[in-house]
């Protein structure tokens, strides 16, 4: 099933990159790599990034809530963020769906 996550940079991001970004390159680089494994074994299907605002738009495809947990504690960048996961349909599918409750 389809999941959309949304991420928020939190105090405790901010705080470690105003006392020494750097020491966010090894997390931040832990994180890329685990998003790309995810993306080969097509669990982590796209991602947008709001400039400005801090916030992230991931979709993933899980099968699991354990798969949902883990993608959340494995995260080298978890407790940087908060976030919000919902499952997620496709709208043409949602869209249909609602009309055939109506007709």
């Amino acid at each position: 099933m389809k999941y959309l996550k949304i991420t928020q940079h939190n105090q405790a991001f901010f705080d470690m990159l105003k006392e020494n970004p750097r020491k966010m390159a090894a997390p931040l680089r832990a994180h890329y790599e685990m998003l790309k494994k995810m993306k080969e074994a097509g669990k982590f299907l796209d991602a947008w990034f709001v400039p400005g605002d801090g916030r992230c738009f991931f979709l993933f495809d899980f099968d699991s809530e354990s798969e949902i947990d883990n993608s959340l504690l494995l995260d080298p960048m978890n407790g940087t963020f908060d976030s919000m996961i919902y499952p997620a349909v496709p709208l043409f599918e949602h869209i249909e769906n609602a009309l055939k409750t109506m007709e």
